[in-house]
């Protein structure tokens, strides 16, 4: 018998379990229970899917929390269990609430907020249920407070064993050789200073007056004293030496003096508190007399009968020492008890799955044999582990509460909706019909059409009550195109960002794109066309407004935006601002631990587990690449066992399959909340923390639920999502309108015919939106699209399940075939797609015009078999295939036909998305053809992740000339300049921080005189200024790199020295320290004068070390300073054939790998030529023969065959030969009379020896020959006059 347990722990108590809500209530509906509570730490994250499966268990489900309870600095559990309603809603309160006070990574529950929202007068108060919960629990704690106290002493006196005691015998010693030192040192100072007064006595006087008088005596001492003198003279140095020696030592002894005396201060300090917490420690009574006295205050809290202790035992000591007083204070006082065994896995064996999670926050802390009990227990169990410590009276009553706790709790949700209201005047409806009238003059015709389709949609947008949804969106976006076209670090938008008549001056002049032109099925809304929501006018391209909003399916419209990356932010603030900042949340996402993470995790939980730190990042790294996409660690289990197992002789790696089965435990498991990149939630109160409990993720609030979710419990959903490519088509615009002075926008580019010969039918779309794969260009050489609506269709067909038509379609739209139909009237449907169903949009129009339904009708048919709900679509088939045959089909025909739509329903793409992001890869072509270089600009500051070398590659081989970021030109970004793109600040190696700074001081100060001006101003470090050097940044100051790196350590030093004498200089006013201080600076000037060593700057080094901090060859490339054989006929990396390419490039990124099977090499390398990159792979067979050849960095001639790999949507070339290239020097020639004069006089040539010169050849005139040598001269030697 199990009655269901009151104390339960799921995934969600994030790294505490690893078991899910479905897998929990599975168990507990196997185990016969009726009823269950999830309590997880702190978060109400599992709440809606728990219900959800108990639900459909048939199981009472009721959600609670463990609070953590914040207890003077101790941190304490509490259960608390909604007995209705209003009791979870205080519970979902009090959860916020906690999350807004995060203290060592965990929300807190403070005495302020329990009272706030269960105490007397408040929602919650007789509306809940507490128990003291586990043995870190509010009672139970109580009697661990010597046991912390005790660890607190531990600490410090960890901390005290570390100073030194003023006590100990070794500090007597110190003071006494302290003080011998210092008597030690005085006496030299008296000996110094006797000896120097004796030194420094003057004798001639004396000496004269003693001869004068004769005085033989006196010139006897005189000349025992000049003795004397010289001697203390001969003395000093050596005295002063010992001295300072003797000084020194002392100097030292009185820092560690002064050092142990802090020590000693802070050994005291730390003594004086381990006595306090020693005065704190309490007998056996005084900690029963306070469990009491807070138990009085939790039954205060909640209500007696309200207040339950709870019993657990799963082995620990103190469980077995706290628990029985506990039960017996209950019996005492006539508190109510229950037992549970704080359930953390679903069985005893999922303790180590637990382990290894935990250890990914915290660390590997092992397994305790208590750790093996916290598993689901029937009731049997319960009572068997209970009675171990426990009377067998106190165990009956504990299970039976059981049962009546879930009597109490009864939990129903109300079903309401929190949509916000639009704050206007006129009210939300006028406000769209008076939007909508003003959009109208977006449609150069007006005609009936488009009056009856926006009066049908305005109709049902107000039926179903969203026009102040569509307010809301309408107001953000007008907000977000207007910022769109301001420069966001203009000083007056900083200061004012949502005072609109101050955006209307600021974007006036203005271009840019803050908005998208649509995204998903709102570009199917005529109104939100009109009313400026979307940029797509839906009649022309034939959307459908019941994609979009369906009166029959009465669901939330789903309107997502796409912002420019860079004004996101600003957005989702407006929003705030706009309704009120604890009216708006972000939206919870889960993530889980797929294939890769699982492995990396179980890698580092195990190097913990046996304490060798990264010993393992090896296997995992090589485990991991054992997986692509969408594979499971099922998939590559049999891989792991050939590799690491037994059977693998030499490879037998028992740590590798440890890790590999900890892997296992982790895999699909929780591992961590993070944020919706996009999603926000308005209310229509002032906090939503009224409808939706919120939990902090790295300081943002979010819902405690996803965004599906969001809608189900009535709140509105908006996604803000940011589009990289707006802040491409922004920067372009922007480059366009500096540089040729026109403003132009996205909305107002003309179709042309240009666009679709020259890059979308030649397949030149690289950073063509949507349209930059391997896999798409294939698709577009054989499809060649000459119309916008072909690109739609591209756009919506490729990707898995349509693709598979797209030869097909190909062959019928280039006339190679004919299309079927299964009626001739549906070309009316099929024909813009050449014959095969692509849009859902087509499926709805098929059931609607073909089938007798209405359009809302076969909308929900759509919608049930795109989710593959069979019994919900499998009643209208009948009438779908008898309304085919009607319209002539025959019935063999009709049923074949309704099976193909089924199947393409689930993979079926949604029109209206496909033609707004069709547009937005137009426009991305258009501006391509026709500003190149400006759109490189936008494309290069705004790269795709990991794109950014492909994109400038490209840009490269399209010949746009590009100059090295010259530290007097150059930008924080790509900017076009003189016809030419001046390289970034910002994509310099290890320059992005300081590149704001360097155009800053040139802006403020103007340009840069030279190299020492330059560090001068900017105080730069070495590293960064190396970087610049390297990437010819100061070319234009110096045009010798090697010259400026050489000279750059010592340069910097001067320049440091000579800004520390002007800061010393400006602080000081004494005047003869000032004429020291200028001097020093001048000699430092002086020096910098001839700072440079002349020398001989190797090309090739110059072009790798520009590479190395750009990552590309900007100033030449490799190639252009090699001569090529005109004779060698080469395939270029922009232009390759499928077979039979032979290329010229330049080598890097090798790596040699090795087959498993039989341990063979092979290679993957890149080679670049000036038009492009390509990834490499010389397979085993070839490698051996020419293997050894392969080259970094350097000029290869390689052969090869052009393939695509489809896992990874890319190109790359099989190799079948590489050689290295060797260049024919160019020849100079000389003439001789006959080959013995060469021979005899060929050393006159030796002066004209250059290692940077040509090849000689020498012409024999008397055989009217030419011969080579091995020389290699300098062009002056055509000009010598040699006499053979």
């Amino acid at each position: 018998m199990f009655s269901g347990s009151i104390h339960t722990h799921s995934e969600n108590s994030l790294t505490d379990s690893v078991a899910s809500v479905e897998e929990l209530v599975a168990r507990a509906k196997e185990m016969g229970a009726p009823a269950m509570a999830l309590t997880d730490h702190g978060t109400l994250i599992g709440t809606w899917d728990f219900l959800d499966a108990c639900n459909s268990a048939g199981i009472k489900g009721i959600v609670g929390v463990e609070f953590y309870v914040g207890n003077n600095g101790q941190r304490e559990h509490l259960i608390v269990l909604p007995k209705n309603e209003q009791g979870f809603r205080a519970i979902s309160k009090a959860v916020t609430e906690s999350n807004y006070n995060i203290i060592g990574g965990k929300p807190i529950a403070n005495a302020e907020i329990l009272k706030k929202w269960f105490g007397k007068g408040s929602i919650g108060y007789d509306n809940v249920i507490a128990t003291s919960a586990c043995v870190a629990g509010v009672l139970a704690s109580v009697f661990l407070s010597n046991e912390n106290l005790e660890k607190e002493q531990e600490q410090l006196l960890k901390k005290k064993n570390k100073e030194s005691d003023p006590n100990s015998p070794l500090y007597k010693q110190f003071l006494d050789n302290y003080e011998k030192i210092e008597q030690e040192f005085e006496q030299l100072k008296s000996n110094k200073a006797e000896k120097k007064t004796i030194a420094a006595k003057k004798y001639i006087q004396r000496i004269k007056r003693a001869t004068q008088k004769n005085d033989e005596a006196e010139l006897a001492r005189i000349k025992e004293e000049e003795e004397e003198s010289r001697k203390c003279q001969e003395e000093l140095p050596k005295l002063e030496l010992t001295l300072k020696t003797k000084q020194k030592q002392l100097t030292e002894q009185r820092k560690r003096k002064r050092d142990i005396e802090a020590s000693h201060a802070k050994y005291c300090a730390l003594q004086s508190e381990i006595e306090e917490i020693e005065c704190r420690k309490k007998s056996e009574e005084q900690m029963l007399d306070d469990c009491y006295v807070k138990l009085q205050e939790y039954q205060e809290l909640f209500g007696a009968d309200n207040f339950y202790i709870e019993l657990q035992y799963h082995g620990i000591p103190n469980e077995a020492k706290i628990m029985p007083i506990l039960a017996d204070l209950a019996e005492a006082q006539g508190v109510p008890i229950v037992a549970s065994n704080d359930i953390h896995c679903v069985y005893r064996e999922d303790a180590e799955g637990r382990a290894v999670n935990f250890a990914q926050k915290y660390w590997w802390t092992g397994i305790e044999d208590s750790d093996w009990e916290l598993y689901m227990k029937s009731d049997e169990e319960l009572s068997e582990w209970l009675a171990k410590i426990l009377p067998s009276h106190i165990v009956r009553e504990a299970i039976e509460n059981i049962g009546n706790i879930f009597e109490k709790c009864d939990v129903e949700f109300r079903s309401e909706t929190h949509y916000p209201k639009f704050d206007c005047p006129e009210g939300a409806k006028t406000r769209l019909r008076n939007l909508v009238e003003q959009g109208k003059k977006k449609i150069s015709e007006w005609t009936t059409s488009y009056e009856e389709r926006v009066q049908y949609e305005l109709s049902v947008i107000e039926k179903l009550g969203f026009s102040d949804y569509l307010c809301v969106v309408e107001d953000f976006l007008t907000y977000a195109r207007l910022v769109g076209k301001i420069d966001i670090n203009n000083p007056e938008f900083l200061a004012d960002p949502f005072n609109l008549t101050l955006l209307e001056k600021l974007a006036k002049d203005g271009v840019g794109e803050g908005a998208g032109p649509g995204r998903g099925s709102g570009a199917g809304s005529l109104v939100c066309y009109l009313i400026g929501i979307t940029d797509i006018d839906p009649l022309k391209y034939d959307l459908l407004f019941e994609r979009f909003l369906n009166p029959e399916r009465v669901t939330m419209p789903d309107i997502d935006s796409d912002i420019a990356i860079d004004i996101r932010q600003y957005v989702i603030d407006y929003i705030r601002h706009k309704y009120g900042k604890n009216a708006v949340c972000q939206i919870m996402t889960r993530n889980y631990f797929l294939s890769k993470n699982a492995i990396k995790a179980a890698g580092r939980a195990y190097s913990q587990k046996v304490n060798d730190g990264r010993k393992f990042y090896e296997i995992t790294d090589a485990m991991s690449k054992m997986i692509t996409e969408k594979m499971s660690l099922s998939d590559i289990e049999g891989l792991v066992n050939d590799t690491y197992g037994k059977t693998a002789s030499e490879s037998y790696n028992p740590d590798a399959l440890e890790i590999f089965r900890f892997a296992k435990l982790l895999e699909g498991k929780l591992s961590n909340i993070g944020t919706h990149a996009a999603g926000v939630v308005i209310s229509d109160t002032p906090d939503i923390s009224d409808h939706l409990p919120l939990i902090c993720v790295e300081g943002t609030m979010s819902c405690q639920c996803d965004k599906n979710r969001v809608e189900a419990l009535g709140c509105l959903k908006m996604d803000a999502l940011g589009l990289r490519n707006l802040s491409v088509i922004t920067d372009c615009e922007r480059t366009i309108q500096k540089v040729y002075n026109k403003k132009i926008s996205m909305h107002d580019i003309p179709i042309e015919s240009a666009v679709f010969k020259k890059v979308f039918q030649t397949a030149k779309t690289n950073s063509v939106f949507q349209f930059e794969s391997d896999g798409m260009k294939k698709v577009l050489l054989g499809f060649r699209p000459d119309k916008f609506e072909d690109l739609i269709l591209l756009n919506a067909v490729f990707r898995p399940g349509p693709l598979q038509y797209i030869d097909e379609i190909t062959a019928v739209k280039n006339g190679e075939k004919e299309p079927e139909y299964v009626i001739p009237e549906m070309a009316e449907v099929l024909s813009e797609t050449y014959g095969k169903p692509v849009y859902q949009e087509q499926l709805m129009a098929i059931f609607s015009r073909f089938a007798g339904f209405t359009l809302g009708e076969a909308d929900i048919i759509r919608r049930y078999m795109s989710k593959k709900k069979t019994d919900k679509f499998i009643k209208y088939k009948d009438k779908f295939i008898d309304g085919l045959v009607d319209h002539g089909a025959e019935r063999k025909k009709a049923e074949d036909f309704w099976m193909e739509l089924v199947k393409f329903s689930e993979y079926a793409f949604n029109k209206s998305h496909s033609t707004a992001y069709a547009w937005v890869a137009y426009v991305t072509a258009y501006l391509k053809l026709h500003y190149p270089e400006a759109y490189a600009v936008g494309s290069l500051n705004y790269p795709a992740t990991d794109k950014f070398e492909s994109v400038l590659n490209e840009f490269l081989s399209m010949g746009i000339d590009f100059s090295v970021p010259d530290v007097n030109k150059a930008y924080s970004g790509f900017a076009l300049s003189s016809n030419k793109i001046v390289y970034g600040l910002s994509s310099i190696a290890g320059i992005k921080k300081a590149a704001e700074k360097i155009v800053q001081e040139r802006n403020d100060n103007g340009k840069y005189l030279s190299f020492e001006n330059f560090l001068m101003r900017t105080r730069m470090s070495k590293n960064v200024t190396k970087n610049m050097i390297k990437a010819g940044c100061f070319d234009g100051l110096h045009d010798n790199r090697k010259e400026l790196l050489e000279s750059c350590d010592f340069i910097a030093d001067m320049v440091t020295k000579i800004r520390k004498k002007q800061d010393e200089l400006e602080a000081e006013t004494d005047p003869v320290r000032r004429k020291k201080l200028t001097e020093s600076i001048e000699s430092y000037k002086e020096k910098l004068e001839n700072r440079y060593e002349p020398v001989c700057e190797d090309k090739w080094q110059r072009l790798r070390d520009e590479q190395e901090v750009l990552g590309h060859f900007i100033s030449e490339h490799p190639l252009d300073v090699i001569t090529v054989p005109q004779n060698l006929k080469l395939n270029s990396i922009s232009n390759l054939k499928k077979y039979d390419n032979t290329i010229l490039a330049y080598a890097t990124n090798i790596q040699i790998r090795h087959k498993k099977a039989d341990g063979k090499e092979f290679a993957y390398f890149d080679i670049e030529d000036k038009t492009g990159k390509i990834s490499c792979a010389c397979f085993s067979k070839d490698y051996e023969s020419c293997g050894c050849n392969i080259k970094s960095e350097a000029i290869l001639v390689v052969k090869g065959d052009q393939r695509y790999d489809r896992d990874r949507d890319e190109v790359f070339l099989c190799v079948k030969d590489v050689q290295p290239f060797v260049e024919e020097p160019k020849s100079v020639a000389i003439s001789v009379p006959s080959l013995k004069a060469w021979e005899d006089g060929q050393s006159k040539v030796l002066p004209y020896t250059d290692q940077n010169g040509d090849k000689l050849v020498v012409f024999l005139a008397d055989e009217g020959r030419y011969i080579k040598t091995d020389y290699i001269v300098s062009a002056d030697i055509t000009s010598a006059d040699f006499s053979w």
